[in-house]
């Protein structure tokens, strides 16, 4: 039986110019996640990561001396939808009295909004993709994973590519996969297990490395 452990980068840079890069705390969280793996002596055969650099970022320091002969693939279809353009899409189509937001707060509620408005289709703006090929492109992604020949299998993606993946799996509808992808903690581990041609989810989210009293303050969403 394969496990598949779909790994979200850690802390990005909300705010700053790039926001594909990790800050100094989403390091450190890939790095305790490293040492979680090293101490329950689970390693990958096959890592998977999308192409930005906040998910390359992460696998390297999550990774370090445990990956051991396994292959690492980039595929794309594991990339994040391009929140920065929906954003300033369902913005801009409120008119301009619609201000920007300016704290986390503000931030996870406007997305909140466009990813409703985006799943309904009700975004004027054309934007890179549309939220039907979104989620064709997760779940081909998710079938096209090679559980035949790999035991464990670790992908590094984002908070929107994982929960659609769920959605798919659990047969959710758009809002429920939205208010998990607003849930997702950085460097959050969900698991999946294969049996035959069907995918379980076992466990969604967990930031079991953050747990002790020490990290509680590495738990973060963006």
């Amino acid at each position: 039986m394969s496990k598949i452990y779909l790994i979200r980068h850690g802390q990005a840079s909300l705010g700053k110019e790039n926001y594909d890069e990790l800050s100094s705390k989403g390091e450190q969280q890939a790095k305790i996640l490293n040492r979680y793996f090293r101490e329950l002596s689970i390693s990958p055969d096959l890592v998977i990561t999308g192409d930005m650099k906040r998910h390359q970022q992460t696998a390297q320091f999550a990774l370090e001396s445990i990956n051991g002969q396994a292959n690492t693939v980039i595929d794309t279809d594991w990339n994040e939808f391009d929140f920065e353009t929906l954003i300033r899409a369902y913005l801009s189509q409120l008119g301009p009295d619609a201000s920007k937001p300016r704290t986390p707060s503000e931030f996870f509620s406007a997305l909140r909004a466009a990813l409703l408005a985006w799943s309904k289709n009700q975004i004027q703006t054309q934007l890179p993709e549309t939220w039907n090929a979104f989620e064709s492109r997760v779940e081909q992604a998710l079938y096209s994973l090679n559980t035949q020949d790999h035991k464990n299998i670790f992908v590094f993606s984002s908070g929107g590519a994982i929960s659609m993946a769920i959605k798919h799996i659990m047969r959710l509808n758009a809002e429920t996969m939205i208010d998990l992808n607003l849930q997702s903690r950085n460097t959050g581990v969900t698991e999946l297990f294969i049996k035959g041609d069907k995918r379980y989810v076992s466990s969604f989210n967990h930031v079991s490395h953050l747990s002790s009293p020490e990290h509680l303050d590495l738990i973060t969403h963006a």
